[in-house]
Protein backbone atom coordinates (compact mmCIF):
# COMPACT_ATOMS: atom_id res chain seq x y z
CA UNK A 1 0.00 0.00 0.00
CA UNK A 2 2.95 2.47 0.92
CA UNK A 3 5.03 1.61 -1.96
CA UNK A 4 1.58 2.36 -4.27
CA UNK A 5 1.50 5.63 -2.70
CA UNK A 6 4.78 6.19 -3.36
CA UNK A 7 4.96 4.99 -6.80
CA UNK A 8 1.72 7.09 -7.32
CA UNK A 9 3.40 10.32 -5.84
CA UNK A 10 6.47 9.66 -7.77
CA UNK A 11 4.55 9.20 -11.55
CA UNK A 12 2.66 13.13 -10.33
CA UNK A 13 5.62 14.57 -9.63
CA UNK A 14 6.90 13.63 -12.73
CA UNK A 15 4.09 14.72 -14.45
CA UNK A 16 4.03 18.23 -13.23
CA UNK A 17 8.07 18.51 -14.00
CA UNK A 18 7.42 17.50 -17.13
CA UNK A 19 4.06 20.07 -17.10
CA UNK A 20 6.37 22.60 -16.08
CA UNK A 21 9.71 21.75 -18.63
CA UNK A 22 7.07 22.01 -21.63
CA UNK A 23 5.27 24.89 -20.77
CA UNK A 24 8.61 26.55 -19.88
CA UNK A 25 9.83 25.85 -22.91
CA UNK A 26 6.93 27.43 -24.90
CA UNK A 27 6.82 30.23 -22.68
CA UNK A 28 10.99 30.91 -23.97
CA UNK A 29 9.75 30.42 -27.72
CA UNK A 30 6.87 32.63 -27.32
CA UNK A 31 9.26 35.36 -25.69
CA UNK A 32 11.72 35.17 -28.59
CA UNK A 33 9.40 35.57 -31.22
CA UNK A 34 7.62 38.23 -29.61
CA UNK A 35 10.88 40.28 -28.67
CA UNK A 36 11.62 39.69 -33.13
CA UNK A 37 8.73 39.73 -34.18
CA UNK A 38 8.46 43.91 -32.10
CA UNK A 39 11.64 44.41 -33.22
CA UNK A 40 11.39 43.78 -36.73
CA UNK A 41 7.80 44.73 -38.05
CA UNK A 42 5.23 45.67 -35.14
CA UNK A 43 2.79 46.61 -37.55
CA UNK A 44 2.32 42.30 -39.26
CA UNK A 45 1.70 39.92 -35.57
CA UNK A 46 3.85 37.46 -38.15
CA UNK A 47 4.87 35.60 -34.71
CA UNK A 48 1.15 34.15 -33.79
CA UNK A 49 0.97 32.66 -37.09
CA UNK A 50 4.90 31.04 -36.41
CA UNK A 51 3.71 30.32 -32.35
CA UNK A 52 0.53 28.65 -33.19
CA UNK A 53 2.95 26.03 -36.17
CA UNK A 54 4.97 25.56 -32.99
CA UNK A 55 2.40 24.45 -30.73
CA UNK A 56 0.86 22.53 -32.92
CA UNK A 57 3.88 20.54 -34.00
CA UNK A 58 4.18 20.34 -29.88
CA UNK A 59 1.38 19.00 -29.56
CA UNK A 60 1.88 16.20 -32.32
CA UNK A 61 5.24 15.36 -30.71
CA UNK A 62 4.17 14.67 -27.03
CA UNK A 63 1.25 12.94 -28.87
CA UNK A 64 3.28 10.40 -30.06
CA UNK A 65 3.23 11.44 -33.72
CA UNK A 66 6.87 11.29 -34.08
CA UNK A 67 9.96 9.73 -33.31
CA UNK A 68 11.09 5.90 -32.67
CA UNK A 69 8.77 3.36 -32.74
CA UNK A 70 8.91 2.61 -28.63
CA UNK A 71 9.20 6.11 -27.61
CA UNK A 72 5.97 7.06 -29.36
CA UNK A 73 3.84 4.49 -28.75
CA UNK A 74 4.80 5.21 -25.54
CA UNK A 75 3.69 8.57 -25.49
CA UNK A 76 0.55 7.70 -26.87
CA UNK A 77 -0.38 5.24 -24.24
CA UNK A 78 0.53 7.99 -21.89
CA UNK A 79 -1.55 10.98 -24.01
CA UNK A 80 -4.96 10.51 -22.23
CA UNK A 81 -7.98 9.26 -22.17
CA UNK A 82 -9.23 8.12 -26.03
CA UNK A 83 -12.75 7.61 -27.78
CA UNK A 84 -15.43 6.49 -24.85
CA UNK A 85 -13.03 7.59 -22.42
CA UNK A 86 -12.01 11.20 -24.28
CA UNK A 87 -16.10 11.88 -24.10
CA UNK A 88 -16.34 10.74 -20.79
CA UNK A 89 -13.41 12.73 -19.34
CA UNK A 90 -15.17 16.41 -21.72
CA UNK A 91 -18.52 15.71 -19.63
CA UNK A 92 -17.16 15.56 -16.22
CA UNK A 93 -15.35 18.69 -16.90
CA UNK A 94 -18.24 19.83 -18.32
CA UNK A 95 -20.58 18.93 -15.33
CA UNK A 96 -17.71 20.07 -12.91
CA UNK A 97 -17.33 23.82 -14.46
CA UNK A 98 -21.03 24.13 -14.60
CA UNK A 99 -20.97 22.77 -10.56
CA UNK A 100 -18.42 25.23 -9.60
CA UNK A 101 -19.57 28.06 -11.67
CA UNK A 102 -23.39 28.07 -10.32
CA UNK A 103 -22.96 30.01 -7.19
CA UNK A 104 -21.20 33.02 -8.72
CA UNK A 105 -24.10 33.03 -11.50
CA UNK A 106 -27.07 32.92 -8.35
CA UNK A 107 -24.82 35.84 -6.41
CA UNK A 108 -25.18 37.82 -9.61
CA UNK A 109 -28.54 37.40 -9.80
CA UNK A 110 -28.96 38.54 -6.08
CA UNK A 111 -27.05 41.57 -6.53
CA UNK A 112 -28.57 42.94 -9.96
Amino acid sequence: MVGSLAHSAGAVLLAAALALLVAGFASLVWSGLLIANLATSPAIPWSVVVMAGALWLMWRNLGGRWGSRGASERRRALCGPGGRRRRAVVVAQARLTRIVNTPSAWRKRQCA
